[in-house]
Parts: C-alpha cells; structure tokens; sequence
C-alpha cells in the first residue's frame, strides 16, 4: 500500500508565470516493491503537477519525497 504525508497540500497565492513547490512524502507500507507513476493530478487547478523525477521504485517499509509543483497561468490559489 501506497501513503502520502501530507494528506493535503496548501501552496497559498501563485502569481501568473511563478511557481510554487511543496515537499510529498510517499511510503510504501505494503510487502512488495511499488513502482509509481502519476497519470492525473486532481487539485482543481490548471497547472497542478506532481515532479517524480529521480523516483526509484519503493521497496517495503520505504519512502521517498516528491515536489507537488503549482504553476498557474494566471494568478490563483492553490
């Protein structure tokens, strides 16, 4: 089984053309290795995108953080 901590992620106000990066910690608690790959990001906010970039699978029992990225086009929340 996968987890992540936090559960959710505030990034605040993002203006138009910025970024802002939040820390993920994913942990598989489960008994085999898991091998992660996003296909969707659902935050409600064009621009919303998880970075597992350098990810390596996760054997039992580890963990491995990944960057919750927001870059809005246009000055939101997030």
């Amino acid at each position: 089984m996968l987890s992540a901590a936090p559960t959710s992620v505030k990034l605040g106000f993002v203006a138009a053309g910025s970024r802002k990066t939040a820390p993920l910690l994913l942990r598989n608690e489960g008994h085999g290795t898991v091998y992660a790959l996003v296909d969707h990001v659902d935050g409600g906010a064009p621009g919303l995108t998880v970075d597992l970039q350098g990810l390596a699978p996760l054997p039992p029992d580890a963990g491995a953080t990944v960057s919750v990225v927001y870059a809005p086009t246009a000055e939101a929340y997030a």
